[in-house]
């Protein structure tokens, strides 16, 4: 069977775009045929990836629409028309914690786009907003190529190095992250990393000038990735999530994760997986950080635990349901 991705592919290859990456090699694997079209970039990418989306279309037995909210839905809507137009079936696979916002502000453009077709979904927490708005969701969690990621040089080591790699943007509160970081500095030697770009990023970079601050901003994923190997704390912040790759990678290097408890954070990872601040606060934050980094030993469980918990989704734990969902929506339009 010819499948069309349609996608907002970025170059990092990072969030959405591994998780395509990964679907699509799982899908080949099945003997299916797969094509990728990106609507990512400038104004000009754009719309020639809509063009080639729709011309795509044609040549395909089904679309497949994968975005999130806001700016990321336009792969859904290219989908959506792109399928009504060559007369293909369609659904789509919807990535985002924000799922409850974007629908309160956006549910009539959302619904005349998607209807009644499956909206696959990688959390509990984002099945249940589209349930409640009435949509066709499904949860198939999100899969990772572990044996695609880059190798530890040597075990686990504790050390000073804690690591955020969000986007510079306000639902991913790096500010806070900034404030926590200055905060745990006054009273313990250690060394922030900031990943990541977006429009606040050139502004707090000026902002937080400190020798124990490092930015790098965005970088190819095969860095993160090395850099995550040799580093101790992941340090996430976000107001809203659904099911960050960034959890599940630094799971795979046996980190220990810290978090906001929020969205689909806390329902894919308990107490015993991921170290969970108690409110969002600053206070909060560095004292627990100051707490692993004085007593790191009482935190090795978390570590092992997450370490098992993210070993455990792969393609083959979910690969029946997409073949399932792949062949039901096919029979559907005939």
């Amino acid at each position: 069977m010819k499948i069309l991705i349609i996608s907002n592919l970025r170059p990092n290859k990072s969030g959405i775009t591994e998780q395509v990456y990964n679907i699509r090699r799982g899908l080949i694997e099945e003997s299916h045929d797969i094509s990728l079209i990106s609507t990512y970039g400038t104004i000009f990418k754009r719309l020639k990836g809509i063009a080639q989306a729709f011309k795509e279309a044609f040549k395909s037995d089904l679309v497949i629409g994968t975005g999130c909210a806001f700016y990321g839905f336009l792969p859904v809507a290219v989908a959506s028309i792109a399928a009504y137009f060559a007369d293909k079936p369609v659904f789509y696979n919807f990535h985002d914690g924000q799922a409850e916002v974007f629908l309160k502000k956006s549910e009539r453009l959302v619904k005349f786009f998607i209807r009644n077709k499956k909206v696959v979904v990688a959390s509990e927490f984002v099945n249940e907003v589209f349930k409640k708005f009435k949509f066709n969701s499904e949860l198939i969690p999100n899969i990772f190529d572990f044996n695609s990621f880059p190798k530890r040089e040597s075990e686990f080591a504790w050390n000073k190095k804690i690591i955020w790699a969000r986007s510079f943007e306000n639902i991913y509160q790096p500010e806070l992250a900034l404030k926590i970081a200055l905060k745990t500095l006054e009273k313990s030697d250690c060394e922030f990393h900031f990943y990541g770009d977006g429009s606040l990023y050139e502004n707090l970079k000026k902002k937080y000038r400190h020798t124990g601050i490092i930015f790098h901003g965005l970088v190819v994923r095969e860095q993160i990735l090395k850099d995550l190997s040799e580093s101790s704390v992941f340090l996430n912040t976000t107001l809203y999530d659904n099911m960050p790759n960034s959890f599940f990678e630094s799971g795979f290097y046996k980190l220990l994760v810290l978090s906001t408890r929020v969205g689909g954070v806390a329902t894919t990872f308990d107490d015993s997986e991921v170290v969970f601040a108690k409110d969002n606060g600053i206070e909060s934050f560095a004292e627990v950080l100051s707490d692993i980094l004085e007593n790191p030993s009482k935190y090795n469980s978390y570590r092992e635990n997450l370490y098992n918990k993210v070993l455990r989704y792969r393609w083959d734990k979910v690969k029946d349901k997409w073949l399932s969902l792949i062949d039901e929506s096919v029979k559907k339009n005939k």
